[in-house]
């Protein structure tokens, strides 16, 4: 599934597609059978009703909303299955109906997780693609339906989040701006709509973007933390560091913005500073390879190698059979070779072969140690 930088899943929408939840007194499967008997009743179609009007004619009163709570109740329970059959066999009556297509989104980007976690992404990416499209069928009959403009926004910023996740920035931006402009008060569109724009490397309107956000909420950790991203980009480490110090000053425990600092402290020429803010972890979180690599690159910067190769150990050491072991091991190898430790340097390539034989960068470590004999 393709991500985004701060996107990763799509929220409800508020307004009135959220549906108020009753208790159920027979238990889902009877009321799924009442909803889907519900969908099968017919009435009498005026002679002169438009073809299109004719699927929602047969409806009963109340079985639209009886089978969206339904779905709504597998979905929220993880049954994917079940509340697809119920959406799949309502739209097949009510077609314009914006809360089915958006729940119909969402049962499909839980599908998509499901692909995803059993390691399938080809299935994982048409989801996720889908779920997109229900989305964006929501969006146009609310907005044919001349739907209320707060769950239009709603709506809007959950389709961009879907879009982005199925790696359509062109689309999610779209969304994205609609939702900002329906809802001018809220900080949460112009921030989304920044992190595609930098994704496209558009990076001076994703700048206007997230001074709008200040604006909004002065206080947003993420802007500032983009703020400083885009600093580091145009090489302003100076207003990179305020970024991120702000950033970190409204979320301390934020691991990601410390991480942050500590690269551009890195990339500014003080990795001293910047190792002081990682190894200061503890030690459980200091062997997640994001923490390694950079406390290893500060050790590098200070050109202490065989320092840098003890921080992939560790992480190697920590998890040997965890699926990226292997990665370590071959970077605590390379830094043992630059460190003039051959010997440590073969016996973790053997245990980097043991585990991944194939891959490219066991290969290449494997004729270094050779070209070094």
């Amino acid at each position: 599934m393709a991500k985004s930088i701060i996107v990763d899943a799509p929220e409800t929408v508020h307004g009135p597609t959220r549906r108020r939840r009753r208790p159920i007194a027979a238990g889902l499967s009877a009321l799924t059978a009442i909803c889907c008997a519900a969908c099968e009743q017919k009435t009498p179609a005026s002679p002169t009703a438009a073809s299109s009007n004719t699927a929602e004619s047969t409806i009963a009163p109340g079985a639209i909303d009886a089978s969206l709570e339904a779905a709504e109740h597998y979905l929220t329970a993880g049954n994917s299955a079940n509340a697809e059959s119920i959406i799949v066999s309502l739209l097949a009556k009510v077609p314009q109906d914006h809360r089915a297509h958006e729940l119909y989104g969402r049962v499909l980007y839980l599908r998509s997780f499901e692909a995803s976690t059993g390691g399938d992404e080809a299935a994982a990416a048409r989801h996720v693609a889908d779920a997109y499209e229900q989305y964006r069928l929501s969006v146009a009959s609310a907005e044919t339906a001349d739907g209320d403009p707060h769950m239009l926004a709603g709506l809007n910023q959950s389709a961009g989040e879907i879009a982005s996740a199925a790696g359509q920035p062109d689309a999610a931006l779209v969304h994205f701006r609609e939702s900002g402009r329906l809802d001018p008060g809220a900080a949460k569109a112009p921030l989304y709509e920044a992190q595609i724009l930098i994704q496209l490397g558009r990076s001076d309107e994703a700048r206007q973007a997230l001074q709008r956000v200040l604006q909004l909420d002065p206080d947003e950790p993420y802007a500032h933390a983009s703020l400083a991203a885009l600093a580091m980009r145009a090489a302003d480490r100076e207003a990179a560091v305020v970024h991120i110090t702000e950033a970190r000053r409204v979320d301390p425990r934020n691991l990601s913005f410390r991480l942050q600092e500590a690269r551009i402290r890195r990339e500014s020429g003080d990795p001293r500073t910047a190792l002081e803010l990682l190894v200061a972890l503890d030690a459980g979180t200091r062997v997640e390879e994001a923490v390694t690599a950079e406390i290893a690159a500060c050790y590098t910067s200070l050109d202490l190698p065989a320092k840098a190769a003890e921080a992939w150990e560790q992480r190697y050491r920590a998890n040997t059979r965890h699926p990226t072991a292997w990665r370590a091991a071959v970077r605590a190898a390379n830094a043992r070779i630059k460190a003039g430790e051959r010997d440590r340097a073969v016996f973790l390539y053997h245990r980097a072969v043991l585990l991944a034989p194939d891959k490219p960068e066991v290969r290449a470590l494997g004729k270094a140690l050779q070209e070094r004999q």
